[in-house]
């Protein structure tokens, strides 16, 4: 596998295992992101069912991105096509909210759309150029490396959201006026 597909492997691995492990960090938090899908379109009487399908689909990408010998596109595919479902999701749901409770990651508060939808578009992208990249690493040193740098950029996805939605627009509104100095 290529250096590029190596990152994208190691990036893709850690943002689905912390969104994995934050939904089921506690039956609370499970239970939070099961009732959150109601924002999904999920019925309540299917929403417990989903969840488990969702993290059940996380843990399997895992498990696809980590297998040893096999084509980039075997790899990342199926992570590619989940984040883009995700997309699809988050699309559609935010044609009737404007913000989401997704608890993506275990966290909490409502988060707008866009934040989301980037993360997950840069991954996807990631991802595909992981597919596309043909040059395979063939150091021991160049494939830590490549790993290391996807650890950092999944990271660096996973910090993101908070980043852009500190600068998105809700932050870009005035403040009240402050009191003048004597």
């Amino acid at each position: 596998m290529s250096a590029v597909g190596l990152s994208a492997s190691a990036a893709l691995v850690v943002v689905f295992a912390v969104a994995a492990g934050g939904k089921v960090r506690s039956a609370a938090m499970f239970g939070t992101f099961a009732e959150a899908l109601g924002q999904f379109g999920v019925p309540a009487s299917r929403r417990r069912a989903v969840a488990a399908a969702v993290v059940a689909g996380e843990l399997l990408v895992i498990c696809w991105l980590v297998l040893p010998v096999v084509p980039a596109v075997v790899r990342l595919g199926p992570a590619v096509a989940v984040l883009a479902w995700f997309s699809l999701a988050i699309v559609l749901a935010s044609r009737r909210h404007a913000t989401l409770a997704c608890h993506c990651f275990g966290s909490g508060g409502h988060t707008p759309v866009g934040p989301h939808l980037a993360v997950n578009a840069a991954l996807i992208i990631l991802g595909s150029a992981g597919v596309l990249s043909p040059t395979p690493a063939t150091s021991a040193g160049a494939r830590v490396l490549a790993i290391g740098l996807g650890i950092i950029v999944g990271a660096a996805a996973l910090s993101a959201i908070p980043v852009l939605e500190a600068i998105g627009p809700r932050s870009s509104s005035r403040p009240a006026a402050l009191p003048e100095r004597i």
